[in-house]
């Protein structure tokens, strides 16, 4: 088992700093048109239907979610809706 310790501890790592001179000599514009141009975004999927769709479904849910607040505080006479007399 100490053997095995051993050749772990005495591997070096081959870790060298000479890519970040490399980009410290490009530009800053160049580096990121570089980093822009690895990392596009791919093409959303029926992109505004998803918008459409999430924007409803909080809608529903929240009106649902409020009807039963709404339905609790009555219940429990919390809050009741007085019937105003204006005659």
């Amino acid at each position: 088992m100490s053997s095995s310790s051993n050749s772990k501890s005495s591997k070096s790592h081959n870790f060298t700093f000479s890519h970040f001179s490399q980009l410290s000599a490009k530009k800053f514009g160049d580096q990121l048109d570089d980093f822009f141009e690895e990392h596009k975004a791919s093409k959303l999927r029926f992109g505004m239907l998803k918008v459409i769709t999430t924007i409803m479904l909080g809608v529903y849910f929240g009106a649902f979610i409020a009807k039963l607040g709404a339905n609790l505080l009555e219940e429990y006479e919390i809050f009741v809706r007085g019937d105003d007399d204006d005659d």
